[in-house]
């Protein structure tokens, strides 16, 4: 996230969920990473319920558009606790369409982008 005046391309890939889809895909499974940071870059939307912020990447409906419908598995990483507020509400709305999915997040603190990626994972 970034002010309207302070523009600039942090985009870094979720390293922790790409390990665990790789052991997740060897034992099985079915994954798929979501990174809308990267699969939006340059794009840039203003973010809801704040004042002068913006987000870079897929806007959350075109985020949660792209996770099956039949996900069992859904992960979050959030990389800045000060961007929870405004990922709680992404996290919020995932759940909302994808109910019976099980959802898990985590929060690392590193010199990265302001974005949550998703894992979804169903059985092969």
């Amino acid at each position: 996230m970034v002010t309207a005046t302070a523009l600039s391309n942090l985009t870094t890939p979720s390293f922790g969920l790409a390990y665990l889809s790789g052991y997740a895909r060897k034992h099985g499974y079915e994954c798929r990473v979501l990174e809308p940071v990267a699969e939006g870059v340059g794009n840039y939307w203003p973010v809801p319920e704040t004042v002068d912020l913006l987000a870079e990447g897929l806007s959350f409906d075109e985020a949660i558009e792209r996770i099956p419908a039949d996900s069992e598995v859904i992960g979050f990483t959030v990389m800045f606790s000060a961007e929870w507020p405004v990922q709680r509400n992404f996290v919020t709305a995932v759940r909302k369409r994808s109910s019976t999915a099980s959802a898990s997040c985590s929060s690392t603190i590193s010199s990265a982008t302001s974005a949550s990626r998703a894992i979804e994972c169903t059985r092969s």
